[in-house]
């Protein structure tokens, strides 16, 4: 397929993202909030509709050939787990979320003022304001509720090569909560919407997503008597960083 028909199809993906988030935040979803029992039910067909919605998409981007992804089918069986995954990609956040249901994403407070996705972002994001008790209630609750808690510990967008820094929030919650981590590797055949790319920079090649899902890290079989909890925390980043 040419460039230009990879980059109008890239286009049209884009279109279909921005105006399926309108339609989702500005009308679905209050008329799903009326029907719903609770705040929980609510959240819960949201995540339903929105994974539905995401597959459609990425299949889409699949079939023009931008991308192809290969996943580890147990993705669909992840429940109640807090995953960490690398962040080579713009797009990742969307793969993760096609893929594992029932899904929230730890986020930034400053995604509200998108104007596009505050509505989504405010359904079924875990929003964070820089508080550590803020972000550890909140991902608890919603663990607690039956979701997983997505998060990128690198807290960006990180080139092939460039020195990792993995943040403890995932750690941390994994010690209070009890919730087991699943590291999640995301790579790609080559760079692809990284943060030094264009969102309209489509190479010619397919773009290959791996998705590789690693065994858990089960908070108390890394503990030992003697552990201090922040020589936990930080075992527990190392092992993070050792496998995404």
């Amino acid at each position: 397929m040419s460039l230009l028909f990879r980059k109008i199809s890239f286009f049209f993906a884009l279109v279909f993202f921005g105006i399926g988030a309108l339609l989702l935040g500005f009308v679905v979803f209050p008329v799903v909030q009326i029907f719903s029992k609770n705040s929980k039910n609510y959240k819960i067909r949201c995540a339903k509709i929105v994974h539905f919605l995401w597959r459609i998409l990425v299949k889409y981007i699949e079939i023009t050939g931008i991308i192809k992804v290969n996943a580890d089918e147990k993705n669909s069986l992840i429940k109640n787990k807090i995953i960490v995954a690398s962040h080579p990609s713009y797009i990742d956040i969307l793969l993760l979320i096609a893929l594992v249901p029932n899904s929230l994403c730890l986020a930034k407070n400053s995604i509200l003022n998108n104007f596009v996705m505050k509505n989504i972002v405010k359904s079924l994001y875990i929003t964070n304001d820089g508080s550590v008790e803020d972000f550890l209630k909140k991902s608890k609750s919603a663990l607690d509720d039956g979701f997983n808690v997505i998060i990128f510990p690198t807290g960006k967008r990180v080139d092939e090569g460039e020195k990792v820094h993995i943040y403890k929030g995932a750690a941390q919650l994994a010690i209070e909560s009890k919730y087991p981590i699943v590291p999640v590797k995301i790579s790609t055949s080559e760079s692809f919407l990284t943060k030094n790319h264009s969102i309209f920079q489509i190479g010619e090649k397919t773009v290959e997503f791996v998705i590789k899902t690693q065994d858990e890290i089960v908070v108390e079989n890394i503990k030992t008597v003697d552990m201090t909890e922040i020589s936990l925390r930080n075992k527990i980043c190392s092992i993070i960083k050792e496998k995404i």
